[in-house]
């Protein structure tokens, strides 16, 4: 059908051409909305009447004396119509009388202002509430945004007559998912979770009182890694060790989970930066550890706190600001990259993080070449720009800066990053801080002061061979030649791994020989195990054998390597999958850029009615796909 009348181009072209295609020979249209057919008589009536009844297209409906009114069913029904005056609730059009206007008015069509709107009907506003109560979940919206005027006014843009759900509605929605999803996370839990590491962090809420929320962390026997959280409780203004410790038996009782099956337990202290959380693990008979990221941004702080360290970054911060607020100084700075073709931007500091810091100097100086031709001729602002030294200083603040940024991206890396790689990047990043000569310079006493907090921050001496740290060191296959220590310390660290594997082979042979006995294999009887996937003899033949393959690629996955050669390692991959597991960091990527937790900011404003639910459902919300 592609003879449709009307004109092609022009003002006066009826808008139901838009939808509607005729082929004038046979005299059929048909609406491209739908695909329903209909007799062309020459007239756009019968057309509108389409549009209007089963679009619920209003500006196409028909008005006038003879107008036919729409039933349901699909009845038409002919009578006179009243067209109701404009009332207050629609916008008028004032002073319009344009010919379009005019024209529009004689050929029938309604005005803005005879304009209905539409009718939304029960079962598009249960749709809409449920994307409602989705959008408060996984954006972790306050349930007061939903008498906010301005989401109001919002929802009614997008679709008129629909009307703002209740609280108490939404809180109910909210908690029939809720329980959705603690059904379907107790299913899911019971399957993969057999060995996890936990994270939990203690946060302030709107009410200015102190909660908990605890995360669950382990591999799936495909060897990919799960986060959920398991659930949130508040707790007093300063809890102790025993009362978090109370807390996270209670969340691990509702989901059947053991106290056994904790690998280590990881802790952040979030906006309570000064709350003494303690060891919990010794509660829980399991090893503790902070969050690394929280540990790295400590250390790196102290060594921006030294005076001359101060001065280079508050200098390039001036300088910085002036190209970004100055219009003059950031289009002359444009021209001079243009004609060097130089790529970047410059980036202020304004976030506060320690990132925030070095992506500003990084970026500062692979401008400098710009930034200094500018100054040329930039004489009344000679103030604003740093000197020569403080650019040297700059560059090689920004080379040690990088290295401390690659530590933390490998601890931070969704997929292969975890305890494993705490301790090999703790010993690379003292070997770059204590490598460089004691100068006297800037960047040595930079240097020096991280070192110094690394070291106690993280208690290396402290470290036993049994640790979850150095065992899972032991078991990444990038890492198991332990380079970080001396050889005389990696047997200890190598029988500590034996025994655990014979204790693991002594606990899994008593759990499975009444199956043994019960159901053999025909195959196994016929032609016995073959040698590709026959068991070492004991625990020492199988991580010697797991010793004497050659290491992986530092930028490769373990995950990977675990899920080609468990087959050869049994009691070794059992193991793996429980220690390999524990995060280091318990924050996103987004949030240690940041400086400050987004989740944090976005938590203390919810209402503590809806604050568990809704943390729960804003990390679990996939789990009810």
């Amino acid at each position: 059908m592609s003879k449709t009348p009307g004109k092609k181009y022009g003002s006066n072209r009826s808008q139901v051409w838009q939808y509607i295609v005729c082929d004038t020979d046979t005299k059929i249209a048909r609406c491209t909305l739908c695909n329903k057919t209909m007799k062309y008589t020459g007239g756009t009536t019968n057309l509108r009447y389409h549009l209007t009844a089963a679009h619920q297209m209003a500006e196409f409906e028909v008005v006038g004396p003879s107008a036919r009114v729409y039933k349901e069913g699909g009845e038409w029904k002919t009578g006179k119509r009243k067209v109701k005056s404009p009332s207050s609730n629609f916008r008028l059009s004032i002073g319009s009388s344009s010919p379009h206007t005019a024209s529009r008015s004689s050929r029938g069509l309604a005005s803005p202002s005879m304009v209905k709107p539409t009718i939304c009907g029960p079962e598009r506003a249960q749709f809409i509430t449920g994307q409602v109560v989705m959008l408060l979940a996984r954006s972790l919206f306050p349930v007061s945004m939903l008498e906010d005027e301005g989401f109001v006014r919002f929802l009614q843009v997008l679709e008129p007559g629909y009307l703002s759900p209740s609280r108490s509605l939404v809180q109910t929605m909210l908690m029939g998912k809720y329980e959705e999803a603690q059904e379907k996370l107790k299913i899911c839990l019971s399957k993969d979770a057999k060995n996890f590491g936990l994270m939990f962090d203690v946060w302030s809420g709107s009410d200015r009182g102190t909660y908990l929320t605890v995360t669950i962390h382990y591999l799936t026997s495909l060897w990919t890694r799960e986060s959920w959280v398991l659930g949130t409780d508040r707790v007093s203004t300063r809890p102790s060790c025993s009362e978090l410790s109370m807390c996270i038996r209670s969340l691990l009782s509702q989901y059947q989970l053991s106290l056994e099956s904790i690998t280590a337990i990881v802790n952040r202290q979030g906006m309570l930066k000064g709350a003494q959380v303690g060891k919990v693990g010794s509660t829980l008979l399991c090893d503790s550890m902070s969050c690394a990221a929280e540990k790295l941004e400590q250390c790196v702080q102290s060594g921006l706190q030294i005076a001359r360290v101060k001065e280079v970054v508050d200098g390039t911060s001036k300088m910085v600001c002036y190209f970004l607020q100055n219009e003059d100084a950031k289009e002359l700075l444009e021209k001079v990259k243009q004609a060097c073709k130089l790529t970047g931007e410059l980036e202020d500091n304004l976030k506060g993080s320690w990132l925030a810091t070095g992506d500003m100097l990084i970026k500062a100086v692979a401008l400098r070449d710009a930034i200094e031709s500018v100054k040329v001729g930039d004489e009344k602002n000679q103030l604003l720009y740093i000197s020569d030294e403080q650019w040297e200083t700059a560059t090689q603040l920004v080379q040690s800066i990088q290295i401390l940024k690659a530590a933390l991206t490998v601890l931070s890396d969704t997929k292969s990053g975890s305890v494993s790689c705490l301790l090999p990047v703790v010993h690379s990043m003292l070997q770059h801080c204590e490598g460089r000569e004691d100068d006297g310079s800037v960047v040595s006493e930079f240097l020096s002061v991280i070192a110094k907090e690394v070291r106690e921050k993280w208690d290396l001496n402290a470290i036993m061979p049994s640790s979850v740290t150095m065992l899972s060191a032991l078991l990444d296959p990038r890492f198991k030649q332990l380079k970080f220590i001396a050889d005389e310390d990696k047997l200890d660290v190598i029988d500590a791994l034996k025994q655990l594997v014979t204790a693991n082979t002594n606990h899994s042979a008593e759990a499975t020989v009444d199956q043994q006995q019960t159901s053999v294999s025909p195959f196994l009887c016929l032609f016995g195990e073959d040698e590709f996937n026959s068991k070492p003899e004991s625990a020492d033949a199988e991580v010697a054998t797991y010793l004497s393959y050659p290491p992986l690629s530092r930028d490769m996955c373990p995950l990977d390597w675990w899920r080609m050669n468990q087959s050869k390692f049994p009691e070794l991959a059992k193991i793996a999958r429980c220690y390999l597991a524990v995060p280091a960091i318990a924050q996103s990527w987004a949030d240690i850029q940041a400086g400050t937790s987004r989740v944090d900011m976005k938590r203390a404003l919810l209402e503590p009615e809806t604050a568990g639910p809704l943390i729960f459902l804003n990390k679990n919300w996939s789990i009810l796909s």
